[in-house]
């Protein structure tokens, strides 16, 4: 009993501290860091400043990042991750404010072609092809952001401390059952923050004009309930 009380007053204490100070106060104590403190950790491997995330908060907006790889990232297994951020701005309006997203990031490489950033220092690829073009569906081969397996994945939102869950049931691709076939070339899912809800496309890129999901998605944002 006084090991577990030994070992919840010392991740207490490393809950205390800024995320920087937290990792070597966690080395010191002998602790993991939290959930809380590894969510944040990875918000810092890919933003250097938070300038951007700060003009989307301040129309309302609240960044989302997606990918089953959260899981892995969150608790540091071997990578490549890949995720894709999501801002909900379907206005474009955005995108003309400043900073620029690219000028907030990590040291990086950007491919022009795919919208896509490979952090130098975190082995996290990043699709910001909803930034660049501000189009509601976000072009993405959408198996990268599912498991290996199967129709599951992951969002972070920002300002939360945890995971979010996406399983099978919650996806619609061009059939009501999902499965990575279905899946491979289009779908969507409901994506939220704490005020608003909508159906997110993730479609690949140069989508075949024919393509159709099992079910529209809805249009427009939902204010949660």
């Amino acid at each position: 009993m006084l090991l577990e009380l030994a070992q919840e007053l010392r991740e207490n204490i490393v809950d205390y501290f800024p995320l920087k100070s937290a990792k070597y106060v966690s080395r010191l104590l002998l602790v993991n860091l939290s959930e809380k403190k590894r969510v944040q950790q990875i918000w810092h491997d890919i933003f250097k400043d938070y300038g951007w995330i700060n003009s989307a908060r301040e129309m309302g907006l609240t960044p989302i990042l997606v990918g089953h790889d959260l899981y892995d990232l969150c608790y540091r297994y071997k990578g490549p991750y890949y995720l894709v951020l999501v801002d909900g701005d379907w206005s474009g309006d955005l995108r003309y404010k400043k900073p620029n997203i690219l000028d907030c990031l990590n040291p990086h490489s950007f491919d022009k072609k795919t919208n896509e950033v490979t952090f130098k220092n975190s082995n996290i690829i990043l699709n910001i092809d909803g930034q660049i073009r501000a189009s509601e569906e976000i072009a993405v081969t959408p198996t990268k952001i599912f498991s290996r397996r199967s129709v599951s994945s992951a969002t972070l939102v920002w300002g939360e401390t945890a995971l979010r869950k996406i399983s099978r049931k919650d996806v619609t691709g061009t059939k009501n059952k999902a499965s990575l076939d279905i899946v491979s070339i289009g779908c969507y899912f409901d994506l939220s923050d704490k005020k608003w809800r909508w159906d997110q496309c993730f479609l690949v890129r140069d989508c075949p004009c024919d393509f159709r999901f099992a079910r529209f998605p809805r249009v427009g944002k939902y204010p949660v309930s």
